[in-house]
């Protein structure tokens, strides 16, 4: 239980900070602050000062990208795969002196772990992301750099609590992992319209008075819904699946007072105002000859009369 307690934790880690995790770890085997039992002898590698180096500097640049809005969800997007692999690859340096049989385990619990970690932080990233104010980012940030010191620390005194703890989080997960893996394919499917748009990759057919895009906040009942938004005679209808059934939110012209895109790094930030409320909608990122000739007038900037 000592080992499947500490392994468990680490990966958890991991799927918050991995080369942060790693670079602790290196760090107290390095500078020997805890003498590790024998059943963690594999950890010693990660006090290489080669893999003290590489770490140091992955963990710098994750600092600095994730203090930035839109492009910490980016990093996020890329590091889906990313960090349960490598917090499985840490599940089994740890468990290296175990037979083969519990290593595996060990490992895949690891990288299940990690995966809770990491979709639940890249979601409430993408949450404040659409916040108009730069604060709530900057200040989860700052609390995900307290926390993973703070909960390796725990990991070491309190193994029993940090077990505990972790097994509370993950059944919390399990109870909203619908909402959060919506996020999570939210920017995955960002990040391939942008690399789509750059790269030329063939574009997907789509009605020329309709966008793809996702539901943001406002739109009661389809947040993080993925359709088509489009222009009727009447006014926008937005068309999604929600519980594999097909759901419609129309929107009315004679209700619309206002209308506004912001450009972001993943997607384009389309808010209407709607009965003295915003709804917003995240636009995915394709060629403008490819979008509809309404969005194309909103995307334009304004000029000085």
């Amino acid at each position: 239980m000592e080992l499947l307690g500490s392994t468990l934790g680490l990966g958890f880690l991991a799927g918050l900070r991995l080369y942060a995790t790693v670079l602790l770890v290196g760090l107290v085997v390095r500078l020997q602050w805890i003498t590790l039992p024998p059943s963690f002898a594999g950890l010693s590698v990660l006090g290489d000062r080669w893999v003290l180096a590489a770490a140091a500097a992955a963990a710098t640049v994750e600092f600095l990208a994730d203090k930035v809005p839109w492009l910490d969800s980016l990093w996020d997007s890329i590091h889906t795969v990313i960090r349960p692999v490598g917090a499985i690859l840490l599940g089994a340096t740890a468990a290296s002196s175990q037979d083969s049989v519990t290593r595996t385990v060990i490992a895949l619990l690891c990288g299940g772990v990690a995966f809770t970690g990491h979709s639940t932080k890249a979601a409430t990233r993408l949450l404040a992301n659409h916040s108009p104010e730069p604060f709530t980012n900057f200040g989860l940030s700052i609390a995900g750099d307290i926390f993973v010191p703070a909960a390796f620390w725990m990991l070491i005194k309190h193994r029993d609590l940090a077990l505990g703890s972790m097994a509370l989080f993950v059944i919390l997960f399990a109870w909203f992992s619908p909402g959060i893996l919506r996020s999570l394919r939210v920017e995955w499917i960002a990040i391939t319209s942008l690399f789509s748009k750059y790269f030329s990759f063939p574009p997907e057919e789509q009605s020329p008075e309709c966008v793809r895009c996702a539901a943001g906040r406002g739109v009661r009942g389809l947040m993080n819904s993925i359709g088509e938004l489009c222009l009727e005679q009447e006014g926008y209808a937005f068309t999604t699946r929600r519980l594999f059934r097909k759901r419609i939110h129309h929107i009315p012209l004679n209700h619309i007072t206002g209308m506004r895109v912001s450009r972001g790094l993943l997607v384009d930030g389309l808010t209407m105002t709607v009965d003295d409320y915003e709804q917003v909608f995240d636009v995915f990122k394709i060629h403008r000859t490819l979008q509809p000739a309404w969005l194309r007038r909103l995307s334009r900037p304004s000029r000085p009369s």
